[in-house]
């Protein structure tokens, strides 16, 4: 079993025997096969390779106290009470995984819960919204 910290340091959810990740109000949120991360509806999220999760533009989202190389990580905290866990939806079939980005250092600004959630666009629509001061499918500032 692990459990994913965030890049302050927090933990944000924990793996389970099957593979399944859980938040800890034990909703479950998705699950690693291999080195990939997926919802329980097939989309591919990010990899996790080295006690790191990364999303598609090859950022850190979460790391292990196993994880190897960088970004440095903050010293781990203590995790809370884990809620009892609710039962995991049946898997989905999953969608063709992207091609894996180069590894980045800068952490990804969805280091959080909401990585479950908002991270499911294309890594291309991701790039942008970057790139024009937004986020994963949040516009950025408007020119005014």
């Amino acid at each position: 079993m692990s459990v994913f910290y965030d890049r302050a340091g927090r933990p944000v959810a924990y793996s389970a025997d099957s593979g399944d990740l859980y938040l800890y109000s034990g909703e479950p949120v998705g699950y690693l096969e291999d080195d990939s991360v997926y919802s329980f509806s097939g989309n591919h999220l990010g990899w996790y390779v080295e006690g790191w999760i990364r999303n598609h533009l090859g950022e850190p989202v979460f790391f292990t106290r196993e994880a190897a190389g960088f970004p440095k990580r903050p010293a781990p905290l203590d995790e809370p009470q884990r809620d009892g866990r609710r039962g995991a939806p049946s898997r989905a079939p999953k969608e063709s995984k992207p091609q894996a980005p180069e590894r980045r250092l800068q952490w990804s600004l969805l280091s959080s819960e909401r990585f479950f959630s908002e991270v499911l666009q294309e890594p291309a629509d991701a790039v942008s919204d970057l790139q024009a001061g937004g986020y994963w499918g949040r516009p950025g500032p408007q020119a005014s």
